[in-house]
């Protein structure tokens, strides 16, 4: 499904480009048959990867618009012509990088739910959540960077931020709904409002300090993530 700006949401292995025709991908790698074809289709679906890989090194090396297709296919060591038989643009090839990482921040922000998780404090959920967020950031801190930077002049990009964001912010949201039910937080904070601005203290340090700045090591990572638990704590008033 395609949402505004070109934003496509992948339901099947095979994605659509921004105007919802399918992509070149999917005529290179999803219509052989037999033993040979699928020989072929493995070589056809190892060459996409490896033109994605590279587009990402090419990406955070020259930012997307100084990126050519050129430097993006020799990386890769495919030819110049061969790189349209998997993707029709540099902007179609931008878009599946920034979805890899956008996959790697939904994996990582929703782990599988279980007894155990349930049981643990609303303080060490918190914990847990702006870890995962902060530690995916950081993996892919050069690729949000430029994504920031093609957010500013194109749709498909200030889409993805704004579901991403979207996506936190409700899950933020119904978890302090609970915890006002419970008791455990006071309810005359918005739980809406809240979380969209304790995201936002989320989001712009990691914006600010992981993707523009030097890379954070692990002790400080640690020491931010446990600085903006104590002040999501203490912003709605959080009881033990």
């Amino acid at each position: 499904m395609v949402t505004a700006g070109g934003f496509v949401k992948q339901e099947s292995s095979h994605p659509t480009n921004a105007k919802g025709r399918p992509s070149r991908r999917k005529a290179a790698a999803g219509q052989s048959k037999g033993v040979g074809g699928q020989a072929r289709r493995a070589r056809a679906l190892a060459t996409e990867a490896s033109l994605v890989r590279s587009a990402r090194e090419i990406f955070e090396r020259d930012g997307f618009v100084n990126a050519r297709i050129l430097d993006i296919a020799e990386n890769a060591e495919v030819a110049y012509g061969s790189f349209y038989t998997y993707f029709d643009s540099k902007e179609e090839i931008f878009r599946a990088v920034a979805h890899a990482v956008a996959e790697d921040m939904y994996s990582n922000a929703y782990p599988p739910q279980s007894e155990e998780v349930g049981q643990r404090s609303a303080l060490v959920r918190i914990e847990e959540a702006n870890r995962r967020y902060l530690e995916s950031y950081a993996r892919n801190a050069k690729v949000w960077a430029v994504i920031h930077q093609v957010a500013t002049f194109d749709d498909f990009a200030r889409e993805l931020l704004r579901e991403i964001r979207l996506r936190f912010v409700r899950r933020a949201a119904q978890a302090l709904k609970r915890r006002q039910e419970d008791g455990l937080a006071p309810r005359d904070v918005d739980p809406e409002l809240a979380a969209d601005l304790l995201g936002g203290m989320i989001e712009n340090y990691a914006y600010l300090h992981l993707a523009l700045d030097d890379p954070a090591s692990p002790a400080e990572l640690d020491r931010v993530i446990a600085e903006a638990t104590r002040i999501w704590a203490r912003a709605i008033d959080l009881k033990p």
